[in-house]
């Protein structure tokens, strides 16, 4: 259940906290995203997906930044995707 796994990553050291906002976090997850999505072109076999997943995930963290959200256990981040108004079909997405 959802709930559940949420519970459990706001338990983890390194899971669901909430930090002072930081702006300048924010702004640099976005450029690092921007400069991921451009080496997906370039990205041959089994990178160009490894990087597609590192472009979308490190924009999202942007906005977890953004709301002062940090969280360093990837599968925790994503659990909180539909708080921000991606549907279930996105959020699978990514996590596969």
């Amino acid at each position: 259940m959802k709930e559940d796994k949420i519970k459990w990553c706001l338990k983890q050291n390194k899971g669901i906290k909430l930090i002072e906002l930081k702006p300048h976090l924010s702004e640099s997850y976005v450029k690092e995203a921007d400069e991921t999505l451009e080496n997906v072109f370039s990205a041959k076999g089994k990178w160009k997906l490894i990087t597609a997943y590192y472009a979308c995930y490190n924009a999202f963290y942007a906005l977890l930044m953004k709301c002062g959200i940090r969280c360093e256990i990837h599968d925790c981040s994503l659990e909180l995707m539909e708080l921000f108004g991606f549907d279930i079909d996105e959020t699978e997405y990514l996590k596969n």
